[in-house]
């Protein structure tokens, strides 16, 4: 045996060979070189060479830098992945508010006022006459524990007002015919005599019969709900009203029954001249005749004590919580879901249990849930505002979730948006008997440009996970820009990213001092791992900070720049292979046998290969076997010199899968 230094490893002696997969084994071809070689094989493209029609980020070739923005958050929170390769909508927040066109700035800052000693959680907030004598403003009242205390202001602290006594601590207030009156819970009906006056009860007349919990003004009446105190309906939900002032016995009317008589009355909210009697089991209405609607019998399989607890009416509709859902309810009685926990897609932690809600003008609705299971209280707020182009003139409100754009590690219990002569005011109330506030912006919805609102001082934004709408592939991350109308060196912005979920964010530079600047990813060149910036997806987190309280960063958004990198998305290339086979009589191949097959035989070979729906198998010059999915033969007939028969170059094109 000779020994030689050439190779004859398989396809040798041929330039190819195929395995069709019908068992007949492997089958020799040659081919003809061309002008770039004898096989080439090159990576698919997208669309390279094809000139856009706009100059825009949607335009950029993906696989070499392409720009997502994220910013103009019109939609609101909720979207923990992306449903579209562009979105408006964020996961979650912590401190940040996205209600002003979309623009992420701040939260408000919420101040914590001293309250008087004793225990026992905050029940409401109402404006209502000052006890000092003469004519003073209306004062800031709070209902808490047993007792109700008044609002100095120069001072940011409750004080005392009256200590109704153990277990009849003031559950409900309303301003009725200009005093304020209290329901307590031993079922009595206070009213303050108003500046200089002290508190009277109410003797409700006996044959009214009811022991009030609740109260609400509907137009020139006060009515009153609670239990039946006449030996022939005794404990059951009732309410009643009084037409001028409650003392008057003759005032009063008998009282009605509402319902189910194991369920109590939990709220009373008037909306449109419409009285709804909300209970533990639903929402009911009430008939001239003394005749009672039941407007929510779905809701009896969901009864708990808080159902309808702080409901209150915004925009001529009454929003309350029922279990775990938020609903709208209008006055006709159609009652619509429309909280946060129908964000099916969110699994962030901004969540809970709704408490209360506070309307604040025309501009937007607060919403405070409580998640006991992580004993933290948040602070959503109902609505964007949308810049709208056209008529009509004014921007569109959005009826989207924006928080949390405050939170607290205390069980929260009470809303109220207070309107003083300093302005208007978003206090908040707990369970351990603390309150906080924050002054609200007036003659506009946006805080940052109102000069008594505050902010805290700095409050993350979790942007939805991104992967580009290349799901599959992985990306090479390069850098982040931000772009807003405000940001400088007091009022800034921070990106944090991740490219493992079990990985704890790292900062990406250093913050944002003004729009436009850049910040890239480590690489290689910066002496951190070559692939560490790269991933199929990429999770980032916005800090906004600011060091005046007066003053907010406020962001168009943050431009990621990244490029797709498709080849790297398995072990092997995917790569298009374009070869010629030539189909001749008495070939000579690479040992210099002359081959038996015939010109017919490779024709009807490569016709095959290209009927395959699936793969088929090739050796290819390099020595390596794989599959391949071959999707077009083109025949080029080579001239008939009359001595050897039919003679043909079939260019065959084949996609290497795997």
């Amino acid at each position: 045996m000779t020994s030689s230094p050439w190779r004859r490893r398989a396809p040798w002696p041929y330039d190819l060979e195929v395995d069709l997969g019908d068992g007949t084994g492997w089958h020799g071809a040659m081919l003809v070189p061309g002008q770039d070689g004898l096989l080439v094989g090159r990576q698919p493209e997208y669309l390279s060479q094809v000139t856009p029609t706009s100059y825009e980020y949607g335009a950029a070739q993906p696989m070499r830098e392409t720009t997502w923005v994220f910013g103009r958050l019109t939609g609101g929170m909720g979207e923990s992945v992306p449903a579209a390769r562009t979105s408006v909508r964020y996961a979650d927040a912590d401190g940040v508010d996205c209600s002003i066109g979309g623009f992420p700035r701040l939260g408000p800052f919420f101040d914590p006022a001293t309250v008087p000693a004793g225990a026992g959680p905050v029940r409401q907030f109402i404006l209502a006459p000052a006890t000092t004598p003469g004519n003073p403003p209306p004062a800031q009242w709070m209902l808490r524990g047993t007792a109700t205390a008044v609002y100095d202001a120069p001072t940011d602290a409750w004080v005392l007002e009256t200590d109704f006594g153990g277990g009849n601590g003031p559950l409900r207030a309303v301003l009725y015919d200009g005093h304020l009156t209290v329901t307590t819970a031993a079922g009595q009906l206070r009213v303050h005599g108003g500046p200089g006056g002290a508190w009277s009860t109410v003797a409700i007349p006996v044959g009214t019969g009811v022991a009030p919990t609740r109260c609400a003004v509907v137009a020139e009446e006060l009515w009153v709900g609670g239990t039946s105190v006449l030996a022939s309906n005794p404990g059951a939900p009732v309410v009643a009203r009084s037409r001028g002032d409650p003392a008057v016995p003759g005032n009063w009317g008998g009282q009605i029954r509402v319902g189910d008589t194991t369920a109590p009355i939990t709220e009373l909210v008037a909306d449109s001249g419409v009285l709804f009697v909300l209970k533990e089991d639903g929402v009911y209405t009430l008939n001239a005749d003394g005749s009672v609607n039941d407007l929510t019998p779905e809701l009896k399989t969901q009864r708990a004590p808080a159902t309808g607890l702080n409901a209150v009416t915004w925009r001529e509709q009454a929003y309350l919580g029922a279990g775990d859902a938020t609903y709208r309810l209008a006055r006709e009685g159609l009652l619509t879901p429309i909280g946060p926990e129908r964000l099916v897609g969110y699994t962030g932690p901004v969540r809970g249990a709704p408490v209360s809600w506070a309307a604040h003008a025309d501009w937007f609705l607060y919403h405070a849930a409580h998640d006991a299971g992580a004993a933290r209280s948040y602070l959503l707020k109902f609505g964007t505002w949308t810049p709208r182009e056209g008529a009509p003139a004014g921007d569109a409100f959005d009826e989207v979730w924006n928080g949390a754009i405050a939170s607290w590690s205390k069980q929260i219990t009470r809303l109220d948006v207070l309107y003083p002569a300093s302005g208007p005011v978003l206090w908040a109330g707990f369970a351990d008997g603390t309150a906080e506030s924050t002054p609200l912006p007036s003659r506009t919805p946006d805080p940052a440009q109102d000069t008594r609102c505050r902010f805290r001082a700095s409050g993350t934004l979790n942007a939805p996970r991104h992967d580009a709408g290349f799901g599959a592939d992985p990306k090479a991350f390069h850098g982040v820009t931000a772009l807003g109308p405000v940001l400088d060196a007091a009022a800034t912005a921070a990106v944090a990213w991740r490219v493992d979920p079990a990985a704890a964010y790292a900062a990406l530079g250093a913050p944002y001092t003004a729009s436009g600047q850049r910040r890239e990813f480590p690489d290689l060149v910066d002496g951190a791992p070559r692939d560490g910036a790269t991933g199929n997806w990429i999770d980032l987190r916005l800090t906004l900070s600011t060091t005046t309280a007066t003053r907010t960063p406020v962001l168009e958004g943050i431009a990621l720049h990244e490029a797709v990198r498709p080849a790297s998305s398995g072990p092997g290339l995917r790569l298009i292979w374009t070869f010629t086979v030539a189909c001749r009589n008495r070939l000579v191949r690479r040992d210099g046998v002359v081959s038996l097959g015939t010109a017919d035989a490779t024709r009807a070979l490569c016709r095959a290969m290209v009927r395959a729906p699936g793969h088929v198998r090739y050796r290819i010059p390099d020595e390596t076997t794989g599959g391949f999915a071959v999707i077009s033969v083109a025949d080029a007939l080579a001239p008939d010199r009359g001595r050897d028969g039919y003679q043909a170059d079939l260019a065959v094109t084949a996609v290497q899968h795997r």
